[in-house]
């Protein structure tokens, strides 16, 4: 092996890790236009839920039954939604449903894991695609035009407890 500069400006697959074009088509969301954190103890626009610690250090804006919370998110030349909700194993979390702009997408709570996590998805907000599936979550997009604000509303799907822990777009 050799540790020349040469051999360290490519990955794995041969590619620039530094590649300007690449980075450009891939725009990162460092300076959120809209931010909500249950840990700062920010409130959402609206919400029948409840924002607590169902478990000491670990707070969140929880839903059960038929409650809802809405977001107002605002989006600019490169729209990004990012959430990060509780998964759990068994049925302890019901998945959630996420819509903006008319667009539906799936919050899976459960997973196949023996432990609760944090979880977080960053969503192309632009994109018109959607497909449901558990492992393809960021492959999803709710259609949203750039420098647009929308209502994120998030809803438990089949009645069940939700934990959303922040919610930021750009």
């Amino acid at each position: 092996c050799s540790n020349s500069r040469e051999d360290n400006d490519y990955d794995y697959l041969g590619v620039p890790v530094l590649n300007p074009s690449l980075s450009a088509m891939l725009p990162i969301c460092d300076k959120p236009l809209s931010y909500y954190s249950a840990y700062d103890k920010t409130e959402p626009f609206s919400s029948s839920c409840n924002l607590f610690e169902d478990r000491p250090g670990k707070p969140g804006y929880i839903c059960n039954g038929n409650e809802t919370m809405t977001f107002k998110v605002n989006f600019g030349s490169a729209p990004r939604f990012i959430i990060s909700f509780l998964q759990s194993y068994g049925s302890k979390i019901d998945d959630a449903l996420v819509t903006m702009n008319d667009v539906t997408v799936r919050l899976y709570g459960s997973h196949d894991e023996p432990y609760s996590q944090t979880r977080s998805i960053m969503y192309v907000a632009s994109g018109g695609w959607n497909q449901d599936s558990k492992y393809m979550n960021m492959a999803q997009g709710f259609r949203v035009k750039a420098n647009s604000q929308h209502d994120a509303i998030i809803k438990p799907e089949h009645g069940g407890k939700i934990k959303i822990i922040e919610v930021a777009s750009c």
